[in-house]
């Protein structure tokens, strides 16, 4: 006998594939346990009763199925557990998104599900919402001045299928966006390059934020900026991406001009720990404030990319995460050489050096004392109160 109710690790699994479609085996340590988790799918892969919070009950149900070898296998859900979905209110978006559980074997199909599932899978331990039911719906139709009092993951497939507004919805189509945040006062258009940076032309994404811009502006009282959250493996794919946009001078090819602000966000329980800053309105303030005496942020020069000027010494963090910032640091430094300061986490420590060299004093902090500055709530989206 299975129970499906909220906080089980089946119910948030069934949550995340109502959304996802399907979710690669190699992801399931971000959903739980790394041991315990393989061992729940096995035991979801044969046949039980299944009972819901509310009484309900299923019989002779196999909930889950795994499908495909080695980096391609991934699970998704078996057609005779179906009526969860129903039980979560989610029965119709998943029919509609993935043709009525019908799915392409194809490379492209395949990587393109992976990411978006990783994706979400972050969002969920991060504590924010994703669930189409749950997520403020997005119009073309008319501006409403929307105020959010926290953060909404909008997935690919809700912000690439908006075609309430034509424009918006042609920009997006093609776009290598996973989805979209909006956090408080500020949106974000959301990447996910798994193991390796793609050095592929840009050019296109300057649509994608357009369309996301477009979007934004007519569902909610905000200004958006050319923000950008990319997700990686691991911090090396940080650092290759800062190598290769610092040797390629060739404008179309960076990233970091169609977007001013980049937060790198590993794919690992401490990127979960920096994505939940996400929720902290002026998460980015309350980390300065906490850095830097009050009279050197009212003397900082804004025309230049750092933080503050202490002592002759020019200062910039990145514990929010937002590397954009780095290349516009590196040339203040050049062009005026002056002695640079960089205040990073210890797991940021190796990118920073590796792109810097010794041209900078590099200052570390712990992520434990952002959380407990900034009051961090430590709970995934299912985790019980």
């Amino acid at each position: 006998m299975i129970k499906f109710e909220p906080g089980s690790h089946q119910y948030s699994l069934i949550s995340i594939l109502s959304v996802v479609g399907e979710i690669p085996t190699s992801a399931l340590n971000l959903v739980g346990n790394a041991r315990t988790m393989p061992d729940l799918v096995r035991r979801l892969n044969k046949r039980h009763k299944v009972i819901g919070e509310d009484g309900q009950v299923i019989d002779n149900c196999r909930i889950l199925k795994i499908v495909g070898k080695s980096e391609k296998r991934r699970i998704r859900i078996h057609g005779s557990a179906l009526e969860l979905f129903d039980w979560l209110g989610e029965k119709e978006y998943y029919m509609s998104a993935f043709q009525n559980n019908k799915f392409s074997g194809s490379h492209g199909h395949i990587e393109r599900n992976f990411r978006n599932a990783e994706t979400v899978i972050m969002f969920t331990k991060a504590g924010i919402e994703f669930r189409p039911q749950y997520l403020p719906e997005l119009q073309g139709r008319y501006k409403l001045n929307r105020v959010l009092d926290g953060a909404a993951f909008y997935p690919a497939r809700l912000v690439k299928g908006f075609q309430d507004y034509k424009e918006a919805y042609k920009k997006l189509a093609f776009s290598r966006v996973v989805g979209m945040l909006v956090a408080h006062d500020e949106a974000y258009a959301v990447y996910n390059f798994r193991s390796h940076w793609d050095n592929k032309s840009f050019c296109g994404e300057d649509k994608a934020q357009q369309a996301i811009h477009m979007i934004v502006n007519l569902n909610y009282k905000l200004e958006p900026k050319a923000s950008a959250i990319v997700i990686g493996d691991d911090f090396n794919v940080a650092k290759d991406m800062l190598t290769l946009t610092h040797l390629d001078r060739r404008k179309k090819l960076k990233i970091a001009s169609v977007y001013n602000h980049l937060y790198f966000i590993p794919k690992t329980d401490f990127g979960v720990r920096m994505l939940r800053f996400f929720c902290v309105r002026d998460f980015k303030e309350k980390i300065n404030s906490f850095l830097y005496e009050k009279k050197y942020l009212d003397e900082r020069n804004k025309k230049y990319e750092y933080d503050i000027c202490k002592d002759n010494i020019y200062y910039l963090s990145i514990l929010d995460g937002n590397i954009g910032r780095m290349e516009r640091y590196w040339n203040f430094l050049n062009k005026h050489g002056v002695i640079g300061k960089v205040i990073c986490y210890p797991e940021q420590e190796q990118m920073v050096r590796s792109y810097f060299g010794k041209r900078i004093i590099i200052q570390k902090v712990d992520i434990s004392v952002i959380e407990k500055i900034l009051d961090v709530d430590m709970r995934g989206l299912f985790d019980e109160e």
